[in-house]
Parts: structure tokens; C-alpha cells; sequence
């Protein structure tokens, strides 16, 4: 698996994240906009500093509510794209994320979010940018990874994959059998979050109560070995949005998270070396 941390998991500058993501041991990272806007230079620069540290970009996000929204403003929509994924070009990006829509206008008719997703695929395409496309639990539409899946089947283009977040799947008590039939090529990117369980707005639960594996009650184990046992091998990404790690220091943070990242990848491991054979669990 290729362990990855978004940034929005650690507290500090975005140099200080980068120094602590390395020391940790990550192998690449998810960057955030808002780093990016805080970040006193153009994203050349950023690329530059991840090089400095030996840290690749893998992903940029996150580019929300684009599909399915009022026709005479599609145009405008597109723009923001197309500036999105210029930057992720700039910042040595492979993937854009892509969130479901949660815009109050956007239509309900799937027919056109779909066509909307497949246009954006293709732009996409021309810059050599990957779509990884992410299904909120607060989303208008799309709030399963079932529905997400349901569209990146529909949008139908090999650079157009599906996002699994274990928090927007297991905060919801979702049925997880469904993930034994999706082809692990079909994962752009899977995210990783324990939580405690609480009785909030999901929101609120999601933006400020994650936690590191093993630290909250979700079995991500149980989620991880579907697709595991498929043969995924991905990038594997802590993302966290904490109020607590945030205030912590970041070194500590990342070091913590890639010690809870590997530990959770190796005991589904070691519960699919049961079942599965040898040459699917190799790497």
C-alpha cells in the first residue's frame, strides 16, 4: 500500500507539515486548498519544498459542488475546474478530489450530473489529471460510496475512479458488502478516520471529531480487507480533522498517524491470510 496523510491531519505551517510528514515516513500526501491559499507563493514553490523533503503530491482537493448545477452557470463551473486542475498540474498532482454536491440548486436528475462528471473527466484527461470522486455523507445526492460508485460506473472513463472514506461510510452505519464487487482498479484513493461515536451533526462530527486508527470506535479493519481482498494496493491516506491534533505538535502527530497506518494495513493482513491466498495479499 502506498501510505499517504492528508495535510489537514497536522497543525502548523506548511513547512512545518512537510518535516513532519517526512520524519513520520509517508510516502506522499494529500494537499489541501487551504494550504495552498496560505502558503506565501505560487504552487511551483510548494511542489518545490515537497521535493525538498522527498514527498510526493499525489492529490489535490478538495473541488466541490461542480455536477448538476443550473445550466447557465455551467460554464462558470467549468472554469473553476479547469483552474483546478491547472494547479494540480503546477503542484505535481495526480488526482484531483472531487466531492458530491451538496449545493442547495444542483438538479436531481442523474442523467445530467453524470454528463456534467464526464465532461470534467475529459477535461481532466487533456491536463493528465486522474478524478477521484468522493461521496460526502451530507451530500444532496450522492451522500453513500454506493451512490458514488453508481456514478463513476455510469461516467465510465479510466481516469474517473471512486474515493472510499471510511468515516462518511461507517458514521452512517452503512452496509459495506457492496465493496466486495467493486474492482480495485476502479479506487482512485482510500481515506482513513476512526471516530469516537457520537450523537451530533454528522458535519460537526466529521470536520472536528476524527481520530486516529485505533484511537476512536469504528472498525476499519472490517472496512479496509473488502477491498483489500480484491487486490487493492493504493494509496492508502490518514485524513483526520481534528480540533485536538490540530493543537497538537505536528511531529508527534504524523509520527503517531504512521504508526496507527501501518499497524491497521498489517492486521487486515493478517486476518485475510486466512482466507486469501499468498500471490493477492503480496504487494
Amino acid at each position: 500500500m502506498i501510505r499517504s496523510i492528508a495535510t489537514m491531519t497536522l497543525g502548523g505551517t506548511l513547512p512545518e507539515k512537510f518535516d513532519a510528514i517526512a520524519a513520520a515516513g509517508f510516502q506522499t500526501i494529500e494537499l489541501a486548498q487551504s494550504d495552498l491559499e496560505s502558503f506565501d507563493g505560487p504552487p511551483e514553490d510548494i511542489r518545490k519544498l515537497a521535493d525538498t523533503y522527498g514527498i510526493r503530491i499525489s492529490v489535490y482537493q478538495p473541488f466541490r459542488d461542480f455536477e448538476g448545477r443550473p445550466r447557465g452557470e455551467f460554464g462558470h463551473h467549468l472554469e473553476r475546474a479547469q483552474e483546478m486542475l491547472r494547479t494540480a498540474r503546477a503542484l505535481g498532482a495526480e488526482l484531483l478530489l472531487v466531492c458530491s454536491t451538496v449545493a442547495g440548486d444542483a438538479v436531481g436528475d442523474e442523467d445530467v450530473r453524470v454528463a456534467d462528471l464526464r465532461i470534467l473527466a475529459d477535461v481532466a484527461a487533456e491536463a493528465g489529471i486522474k478524478i477521484g470522486y468522493e461521496a460526502l455523507s451530507w451530500g444532496k445526492f450522492a451522500h453513500l460510496y454506493r451512490h458514488a460508485w453508481r456514478i463513476v460506473d455510469q461516467v465510465d472513463r479510466p481516469n474517473f475512479g471512486l474515493v472510499l472514506d471510511t468515516f462518511h461510510s461507517l458514521a452512517l452505519d452503512d452496509e459495506l458488502s457492496l465493496l466486495d464487487s467493486i474492482p480495485a482498479d476502479r479506487i482512485a484513493l482510500i481515506q482513513v478516520a476512526d471516530a469516537p461515536f457520537m450523537s451530533c451533526d454528522i458535519i460537526q462530527w466529521s470536520r472536528h471529531h476524527r481520530c486516529l486508527p485505533g484511537e476512536g470506535s469504528f472498525d476499519l479493519e472490517g472496512f479496509l480487507r473488502r477491498p483489500m481482498r480484491n487486490g487493492y494496493r493504493g494509496l492508502l491516506s490518514l485524513e483526520v480533522f481534528s480540533d485536538q491534533a490540530n493543537t497538537e505538535n505536528p511531529a508527534a502527530v504524523a509520527a503517531r498517524g504512521f504508526r496507527s497506518l501501518c499497524a491497521l494495513e498489517y492486521s487486515t493482513r493478517r486476518t485475510l491470510a486466512a482466507t486469501t491466498t499468498p500471490e493477492r495479499l503480496a504487494s
